[in-house]
């Protein structure tokens, strides 16, 4: 592996390049399988979730200090969500790429909770309680 990367800061960053490519693939290929925008952007928001449960090594290397930008096409699908539930009505967001920021704080907190603390009793319903109030999403 050597042979192709100039040390092990430069596998790294291939390993979080190619991780934060495949994180958004599976972000906007949820995000295009659901029409109405409250229920996308819930499903966009388990989907992240569910990718660092899945690949918890790999996403504690996307997130690792690389020296340059990560992630910003993921960022992007979170903030089409949170635009589309802002132009139904579904949320009350007058800046969604700054509140998409902040939910992907959040959704990056709690993933990496999970990671640490896979054995804590996380409530069923925790991705809803995260979302809904960073979202500013009215709730139904």
């Amino acid at each position: 592996m050597y042979a192709h990367f100039p040390d092990r800061p430069g596998i790294l960053l291939a390993v979080a390049q190619c991780g934060f490519a495949d994180l958004a693939d599976r972000l906007r290929a949820t995000a295009a399988a659901v029409e109405e925008p409250r229920q996308r952007l819930h499903a966009v928001c388990r989907t992240y979730l569910e990718y660092a449960r899945r690949h918890p090594q790999r996403y504690r290397a996307m997130f690792g200090d690389h020296g340059s930008p990560q992630g910003a096409e993921a960022l992007r699908v979170l903030t089409d969500c949170l635009t589309a539930c802002a132009a139904s009505g579904d949320a009350l967001s007058d800046d969604p790429a700054t509140d998409a920021i902040v939910l992907w704080l959040g959704l990056h907190g709690l993933a990496h909770q999970r990671i640490v603390a896979s054995s804590y009793p996380w409530p069923t319903d925790i991705t809803r309680r995260l979302t809904v109030p960073l979202a500013h999403l009215v709730e139904n």
